[in-house]
């Protein structure tokens, strides 16, 4: 049987945000997975299963943030520039970054020993997800580049010996743990 995307489409967008909650997603036929998926991403929505290794940010709810939010604000990076007065252009890039994945920021600045400490502050609750971003869009770039000069360096028998696994272990095992964290709070709020 071939399915209709439109009507796929169009079944989930007239769903409540209640009723999208209840759709058990594994029960779905492949196809229409993706067509909820997208549904789910585009309210912002998060079900009770969600697709197997998502991290997207836009897969998280965004909290009400408090008008008065830079009363809680934390440091999502901070940058030490003794002899300019004004942030450097990587934290204006993450500024930027950021206000165009809806989290508000700041750059704030304060006298240091060595000269000034600039501060890019973000609402408390969204320090995680900021930090997520961020780390996609500019780290991880980073990393990647980094990684791609090192493997051009090694020889042809130090490459093979190289097991992207045992590298990547531990940025595996902390995303594993961050999950089940993330599933446990859940769990815990659903079952109140």
């Amino acid at each position: 049987m071939q399915l209709d995307p439109d009507i796929l489409r169009d079944h989930f967008a007239s769903l409540s945000d209640e009723a999208l909650r209840k759709v058990k997603r594994s029960e779905l036929v492949e196809g229409a997975r993706e067509y909820f998926d997208a549904e789910c991403t585009q309210r912002q929505l998060v079900t009770g299963e969600q697709p197997a290794g998502s991290f997207e940010p836009a897969l998280m709810p965004v909290p009400e943030i408090d008008p008065n939010w830079i009363d809680d604000a934390v440091a999502v990076s901070t940058y030490w520039d003794a002899p300019k007065t004004h942030p450097s252009a990587e934290l204006l890039e993450q500024s930027r970054i950021l206000e165009a994945s809806n989290i508000p920021s700041t750059i704030v600045q304060a006298p240091s020993d060595n000269g000034f400490e600039f501060r890019l502050l973000v609402p408390a609750p969204l320090i995680m997800r900021a930090t997520s971003i961020l780390d996609q869009q500019i780290a991880n770039v980073e990393a990647e580049a980094e990684w791609e000069a090192h493997l051009a360096e090694l020889s042809d028998k130090q490459l093979i010996q190289l097991r992207p696994e045992d590298v990547c272990a531990g940025w595996l095992d902390r995303a594993r743990r961050y999950k089940k964290v993330y599933e446990a709070e859940l769990a815990r709020r659903r079952s109140h």
